[in-house]
């Protein structure tokens, strides 16, 4: 299963942290972008660009593990948004 988290970059490093302190050393990180954010949540070059940065942080993992994760982040960092796919590798 792909367990895709979105974090602010705020708490990218404690994210990070937590994964690798809990024994996972294989996942993705790539910078990613949220569009349509108010201007509120946004510093200054988020505001003149449109969009606020974030970080996207990818995982395949069996799935009750990855579901078991995604609950246990979602508590640690509420303001992450978290995915779980089916996937299938060929």
């Amino acid at each position: 299963m792909l367990l895709e988290i979105y974090t602010p970059s705020p708490v990218q490093d404690s994210l990070l942290d937590y994964l690798l302190e809990k024994g996972y050393t294989h996942f993705y990180l790539l910078p990613a972008f949220v569009y349509g954010t108010p201007q509120a949540q946004m510093n200054i070059c988020e505001q003149v660009s449109g969009r606020k940065e974030c970080a996207l942080v990818r995982l395949f993992l069996p799935e009750q593990e990855a579901r078991q994760l995604a609950t246990e982040i979602k508590k640690l960092y509420p303001q992450s948004a978290l995915y779980l796919f089916s996937n299938i590798a060929i």
